[in-house]
């Protein structure tokens, strides 16, 4: 193919994707328009008839066909296949759905069934949006220099936010989806301008004037005398011409500032569901941050009880031990009394042993003594048993007594 033929068919490609796009949003103007007067956009509407054939068109430019054995038929181009794979990966999509559908058998149809199903849900822009990403899916289906491929197709789909202010009431049982034609885009609606009264008066004298000329003409021709053009009719061509510069001017800004207010329009739109998207991710935060702060309260005083129970045990038990100190003090004092007079009971024993013997000696006692004085408190127990025991056994045991002990008892010298 030479260099001039592909510059030619670049060319052809580019002039095609920018009417698409214009048409596109003239076509979206209209829907807009007629859905502020009507207020819900319904099947009999001619214009969203002329939209779908529009999206229809462009989902077919340059279309990759993948069965050579349908080439040059109308099933050739089946953008159902593609928009199954693009689009399987947005949230909640409605792909299975038209699967799903039963007066739909072709893919043609399953297609066409799908443009009116996203325009109901309000989520074809989401749709385009998230086709656009998938750059392995398009080249696969679609061949270089197609209106998917290229810029325009961004650009549409940001323009396709605005259908999401508008509601529409479709039915997807129609019998003409499947039909095998590719229905023609309705040009006519976009090439109609509105005429003020100024034009049509404008229109009217032209179409005087131009009917005097005509007389004229013949007039002098049928005479066979040569009319000259006066200085008046001079000065209204003159004057015409001035007036349709100027209505050329006023066209051509009208459509300038049409344009721009359309652009305004769709950033406007784009900065509301912006706005919305924030709102909503904001409202979630704070629903998660309030849960979370619950929970913490309720953690928190969770952990407070525990620790008040906690403390309440330890209360407890210091109160039991203060309870028990005085009983391990008197077990105590109890163990120090009661030692003594198992000792005690030895004393005893050695005095009835010395009474049976006579008292013995001095040296058997003092040895007993020492055999006990190991512990100050069981040598005083016994002295004071031994005392008791003395004073108990009295006169009975004095003239019995024939050793020397009683005598030195008796003998004791007095302290001066």
């Amino acid at each position: 193919m030479s260099n001039a033929l592909k510059d030619s068919l670049s060319r052809q490609n580019a002039i095609e994707r920018k009417n698409f796009l214009a048409v596109c949003r003239l076509s979206i103007q209209t829907l807009c328009d007629e859905a502020g007067t009507s207020g819900v956009i319904d099947d009999n509407s001619d214009q969203l008839q002329n939209f779908c054939n529009i999206i229809e068109n462009l989902l077919c430019h340059r279309y990759r066909v993948q069965n050579k054995k349908h080439i040059g038929t109308a099933d050739s181009i089946v953008y159902w296949e593609f928009l199954k794979q693009a689009c399987k990966s947005v949230p909640y999509n409605c792909i299975q759905k038209i699967n799903l559908m039963d007066n739909v058998k072709t893919n043609r149809g399953k297609g066409r069934a799908w443009i009116r199903m996203a325009l109901m849900e309000k989520r074809l822009s989401e749709y385009f949006s998230v086709a656009l990403m998938e750059d392995v899916v398009i080249k696969r289906f679609y061949e270089h220099g197609s209106f998917i491929q290229n810029e325009e197709a961004h650009i549409m789909a940001n323009v396709l936010t605005a259908l999401n202010s508008v509601d529409f009431s479709l039915c997807l049982r129609s019998s003409s989806f499947d039909l095998p034609v590719v229905y023609s885009v309705d040009y006519t609606p976009f090439l109609k301008y509105p005429i003020s009264d100024k034009q049509l008066d404008l229109e009217e004298a032209l179409i005087r004037m131009e009917r005097n000329r005509t007389q004229n003409d013949a007039s002098s021709t049928c005479s066979g005398h040569t009319s000259t053009i006066s200085e008046r009719e001079l000065s209204a061509e003159e004057e015409l011409a001035k007036l349709k510069r100027q209505m050329k001017i006023v066209v051509d800004q009208k459509a300038y500032l049409e344009e721009i207010l359309h652009l305004k329009e769709v950033k406007c739109t784009e900065l509301t569901q912006q706005l919305l998207q924030w709102d909503e991710q904001a409202e979630k935060e704070k629903s998660l941050s309030d849960s979370i702060i619950v929970e913490l309260q309720a953690k928190l005083a969770d952990q407070q009880l525990r620790n008040k129970q906690l403390q309440e045990q330890i209360e407890g038990r210091s109160n039991g031990i203060q309870e028990m100190e005085p009983v391990l003090a008197r077990n105590r004092n109890s163990v120090s009394l009661h030692r003594p007079l198992e000792d005690s009971t030895k004393g005893i024993d050695v005095v009835a042993q010395l009474d049976r013997n006579g008292f013995g000696s001095r040296s058997s006692s003092d040895q007993s003594v020492k055999h006990s004085a190991s512990d100050q408190s069981i040598r005083r127990s016994t002295e004071t048993v031994l005392t008791r025991t003395s004073s108990t056994s009295g006169s009975a045991s004095r003239p019995r007594a024939k050793s020397g002990y009683s005598k030195q008892r008796i003998q004791r010298p007095l302290r001066k």
